[in-house]
């Protein structure tokens, strides 16, 4: 009988045997030698570069250290082997102009090869397939411009090149020549302030986009709740800025170009919001055609990819949706650029601060080249309390977002005493428009909101409201004064007195008819104007200031009816 055991045992040398025996590991793959250039010379407008050339120049460009690290076989700084070789086949995928053969060949020379994955062609294929497709910008050939290259990039947010060029593309220094280019473009667009002019004359005023509200030049944000209508407000303003059509809160002074941006709704929801928006408001014929020629809305979901992205460095760098936004911008020439939403174009970690200052300074590039454009970016607030989602911070996000936007708009749900205040109690969910920041310009008053049944967001006129409630707190006044006080009050006391009584009296108030705190004096002075509250200054009273006492003019009145009959009855001495 054979025992067999049921412990567990190391027996490594038996499986090296079997391992050895049966399954031979396969020879390393064999490294090509450096092909030698053949055939006639290249034309001088063939800008490919031979194996040597690659070899000779990719180490001394600007990340040739990263190059050269990477073709020695050294992946230090990534997370894997195939991480080491998808970075120097995207470095190749430059150099190699995406030559696939070329890439194939030289990856095989560098030491990243010494590996059995690597000798694999399929693997090879695939992860050469990949840099192609994410290659951005080729070898162009041009000694003056290697900066705007993947290949030998530094950080150049402020878009140097112009059209279809790189910014951004890495960090570090560039070889002299192309660094004194660089910087002679850069000193060719930054404006210096003559000292002399601006000592002699006030500039001139600051245009707006939107009067008082939204200034010419800048970027800015607006944050709201999901489902709270910030997309459906901001093409509210689109087609006002556009249409040339003031539709309150939103002045516009001249029609302007805008183009809208909208990565997260289809082009069904957009041509519905458009439809709307017009049968709410009623455009002209003549607005309409403004409309048509200003306004220009894009559905770019699923299509349209982040504006930022990371190199291999983990450095952010504009992406391939930056250099369709410069081209976009290019062809329309807007005055306006609403980008729907950040959270699908930021590309970045969206809560590090020097990715959300980045993110702000790549869009400063932009306009640049474009003197007078401003950007709304549409944000989602973060997860904060209700009174935080009001405040400049509210957008979710690191905070360099928005300290780096020069106007911040908040589009959050209205509280209770907000909707009483407006008598808007019965009409359904009621939003406010904060201008949380204005670096240009003064904050604007809160605007409010009600959705119509078509969920068009239709301005609220808090005026007209606060007129009525300042009357509805005049009427409730009076039936206290009255009752309860018709030998009159002290209108300082009743105003901000800190004794029971007065706060009551001004709870009451307030509560009843949703009138502001700071609002009981104009209700005070909306009595005396209209007569129906008596002031009477206390002439006798030896403080330097006279106490000022107000009474209702009814109770004036019914005591003016009995003195008669009181003063008879003194006379008979029924009253003594």
């Amino acid at each position: 009988m054979i025992e067999i055991s049921r412990e567990i045992e190391t027996r490594q040398e038996a499986l090296d045997w079997f391992l050895a025996e049966h399954f031979p590991a396969p020879a390393a793959p064999e490294r090509p030698a450096r092909p030698t250039p053949v055939g006639p010379p290249r034309s001088g407008y063939d800008r490919s570069l031979s194996d040597d050339e690659i070899l000779d120049r990719a180490p001394n460009a600007v990340n040739g250290q990263k190059f050269a690290r990477l073709f020695n076989g050294d992946c230090s700084g990534y997370r894997s082997q195939s991480e080491a070789d998808q970075a120097l086949c995207n470095m190749l995928a430059f150099w190699c102009r995406c030559d696939a053969e070329q890439m194939d060949r030289l990856f095989l020379l560098s030491g990243l090869a010494n590996r059995e994955k690597a000798g694999r062609a399929d693997y090879r294929a695939r992860t050469i397939r990949k840099a192609i497709a994410d290659c951005r910008e080729v070898y162009s050939g041009r000694q003056d411009r290697g900066y705007e290259s993947t290949g030998g990039a530094f950080a150049d947010f402020a878009g140097l090149g112009g059209q279809g060029e790189q910014a951004g593309q890495g960090r570090g220094s560039a070889p002299p020549d192309d660094r004194a280019a660089a910087l002679a473009r850069i000193e060719e667009r930054i404006t210096y302030i003559n000292i002399r002019e601006a000592l002699a004359a006030p500039p001139p005023p600051r245009q707006f986009i939107v009067e008082g509200c939204l200034p010419a030049g800048i970027v800015a944000a607006l944050s709201g709740e999901g489902g709270s209508g910030k997309s459906y407000l901001a093409e509210l303003m689109a087609v006002a800025i556009a249409s040339g059509r003031s539709v309150p809160p939103f002045t516009v002074v001249t029609p302007a170009t805008v183009l809208f941006v909208s990565v997260e709704d289809d082009e069904l929801a957009l041509q519905g919001r458009l439809y709307r928006i017009e049968q709410e408001i009623g455009l002209s014929p003549a607005e309409q055609d403004q409309l048509h020629a200003n306004l220009v809305i894009a559905s770019a979901r699923g299509v349209l990819g982040a504006l930022m992205e990371f190199d291999e460095a983990r450095n952010p760098r504009p992406a391939m949706g930056t250099d369709w936004l410069r081209m976009k911008m290019e062809e329309v020439q807007p005055a306006l650029v609403i980008l729907d939403t950040k959270s699908r174009l930021f590309g970045l970690q969206e809560n590090s601060n020097d990715d959300g200052a980045a993110w702000v300074s790549n869009l400063e590039s932009l306009l640049v080249d474009h003197t007078g454009a401003s950007f709304l970016v549409i944000s989602h607030v973060g997860k904060k309390n209700e009174d935080e989602k009001t405040k400049q911070y509210g957008a979710r996000g690191a905070s360099a977002f928005v300290d780096n936007c020069r106007a911040v708009f908040a589009f959050v749900g209205a509280s209770e005493a907000e909707k009483k205040r407006l008598r808007a109690t019965d009409i359904g969910p009621v939003h406010k428009l904060v201008h949380a920041k204005a670096s240009y310009s003064k904050p604007q008053d809160d605007a409010f909101f009600v959705k119509n049944p078509w969920g068009v967001p239709v301005y609220i006129d808090a005026e007209s409201a606060r007129d009525e409630n300042l009357s509805a707190a005049l009427d409730e006044l009076m039936d206290v004064l009255l009752v309860e006080k018709p030998e009159g009050v002290n209108k300082k006391k009743l105003v901000r007195g800190t004794e029971t009584e007065f706060k009551r009296i001004r709870n009451l108030i307030v509560e009843t008819t949703g009138i502001k705190l700071q609002d009981l004096e104009a209700v005070i002075n909306l009595g005396v104007e209209s007569g129906r509250l008596i002031e009477e200054r206390e002439e006798d009273s030896p403080a330097r200031n006279k106490p000022v006492n107000i009474k209702a003019k009814g109770a004036m009145q019914e005591k003016t009816a009995h003195e008669p009959e009181q003063q008879t009855l003194i006379q008979t001495g029924e009253i003594l």
